[in-house]
């Protein structure tokens, strides 16, 4: 084409070398995913699109979290309530080791989710172990005072089960609170049997 022409084009109001009046297209033709475009050259890997915002979980769907995501809280009280309904309860009126289960048994019949009946029958167990304990220890110890008191044993005789009753009591606090500790990073885990035996399950 000659610079006459390209004038000739200008002057009547249409873009050098289209004839017919119209802009050539800006945009590459369509080309399926994978095909190279005329901006690429041959073999060139084609970048993938960048992913978009995540979508956030339904909070009316899961409640406490993502799906996978345990609720702790609630799983650590069943473990805290019964070591506290222990403690305050027997300082306050020497009743405390009897009820000591009420609070696990309270969380695991409101809870459907699995973790939280895991660690609430845990927590019922442990309390219903500290009722059998106490009967246990509290019946030896009796009876080995009666002895050194009424049958001439030595005197050392009611120390034996004293000693292991705090033993019991101090490893049975220890694990109180390392199951509070596990339940709040959401592990799964139970006490050693001694400590809570398993009358219940989840």
């Amino acid at each position: 084409m000659t610079e006459q022409d390209r004038n000739d084009d200008r002057a009547a109001g249409q873009p050098p070398g289209d004839p017919a009046g119209q802009q050539p297209p800006l945009l590459p033709p369509y080309a399926p995913p994978g095909a190279p475009t005329p901006y690429a050259p041959q073999g060139a890997p084609v970048p993938s699109p960048r992913p978009g915002p995540a979508v956030p979980y339904p909070p009316q769907l899961y409640p406490h979290g993502p799906p996978g995501k345990p609720p702790p809280d609630a799983a650590m009280w069943a473990h805290l309530s019964a070591l506290l309904i222990f403690i305050a309860g027997t300082g306050a009126c020497c009743i405390g080791f009897l009820v000591a289960w009420i609070g696990p048994l309270n969380i695991r019949g409101k809870s459907g989710d699995p973790f939280v009946r895991h660690h609430g029958t845990e927590g019922l167990n442990w309390g219903i172990t500290q009722i059998v304990a106490v009967v246990v220890f509290g019946a030896l110890t009796g009876g080995s005072i009666y002895l050194a008191e009424e049958q001439g044993w030595p005197e050392w005789v009611p120390a034996v089960p004293m000693t292991a009753w705090g033993v019991h009591l101090a490893t049975s606090f220890a694990f109180a609170i390392v199951g509070c500790r596990r339940a709040k990073n959401g592990v799964l885990w139970s006490y050693p049997r001694p400590v809570a035996l398993p009358f219940t399950k989840p």
